[in-house]
This record gives structure tokens, C-alpha cells and sequence, in this order.
């Protein structure tokens, strides 16, 4: 049996993606291995995670994209700028201060959320209730603004303070 016959019957998906990825650094041909690992990790979200996607998409779906904007800068920090620790609050300044003259920061937090996005009821369910962290709460906070609004996302924790 072929590493490709065996990594195509492993059932664990980890062990699958991980096999593949040792075929890959291993192969000349990684085109159709490459395609072959990426179907396996997309089959596996899809399984796994179809009710939330397909909730997630329709929410975003639904809703009119209120800003055309690319030149859009998104950070958030759920607390409000307000509340945020001095260093967060330095890290805010300093985006203002260096961002391009048309640009335009927008700072997410718990209160002005709603004005873009409308999450899923399960998500925010999820959030309060403390299934989701902040920190993955915020991922999906990020996602659906881009993927709705576009723009870039900028994560408050990795801006150089200049």
C-alpha cells in the first residue's frame, strides 16, 4: 500500500492532515496532495460545523453591507477603549496617529457591535454564557466583519507602539 492509499483511509482527521502534511515535504508533486489535504480539512468543517456555518452565512447574508469602504481599519476591544488597560489605550493612539489620511479606524467593543454585524443568537448565547472565550468570540466578531464590510483587521495585542 502506497503513504497515499494509507493517508487516504486514516479516519482521524488530525493524524490525516498531519500524514499529508508529511507527504507534502516528502513529495515533488504537491499540486494534487495539497488540493487532496485541503478536501479533507474542508469535508471535516463541513461535518463538523455545517449548522453554525450555515447560520453564520445567512445572518451575513441577510444584512445590507452599511459601509463600502475598503479603506476601512477594524480593531476592537470588547470592553470599550474606555475600559481598556493604558497600554491597549497607547496601541489605539498609535493606529490613529500612523493610519493613512483616508483611512478610517473603527473600534469595535460590546456597545457599537450591533451597529455592524448581527450575530448569530447562538454565538452570542455561546459568549455570555462562557462556552466561547472573548479571545474566540472576538475571531468570529472579525471574520464576519470582513467578510461583510471588508476592510483590514487589525489585532489591538500586535501594533508596534511608534
Amino acid at each position: 500500500m502506497t503513504l497515499r492509499e494509507k493517508a487516504y483511509k486514516l479516519k482521524v482527521f488530525p493524524e490525516k492532515v498531519m500524514f499529508y502534511n508529511l507527504l507534502l515535504k516528502l513529495s515533488k508533486d504537491n499540486s494534487s496532495l495539497k488540493n487532496r489535504r485541503d478536501d479533507v480539512i474542508l469535508n471535516f468543517l463541513s461535518r463538523k460545523f455545517s449548522d453554525t456555518l450555515q447560520t453564520v452565512s445567512s445572518t451575513l447574508d441577510n444584512e445590507k453591507n452599511i459601509l463600502n469602504n475598503s479603506r476601512i481599519i477594524w480593531s476592537m476591544w470588547l470592553q470599550g477603549r474606555e475600559k481598556a488597560p493604558e497600554i491597549v489605550k497607547i496601541c489605539f493612539d498609535s493606529m490613529e496617529k500612523n493610519l493613512p489620511k483616508d483611512a478610517q479606524l473603527i473600534i469595535l467593543d460590546e456597545k457599537n457591535l450591533s451597529q455592524y454585524i448581527q450575530l448569530p443568537k447562538i454565538i452570542t448565547e455561546k459568549y455570555k454564557s462562557g462556552v466561547i472565550s472573548p479571545a474566540h468570540y472576538s475571531d468570529i466578531i472579525r471574520a464576519g466583519i470582513l467578510a461583510k464590510n471588508g476592510g483590514y483587521g487589525l489585532i489591538v495585542q500586535f501594533i508596534p507602539i511608534i
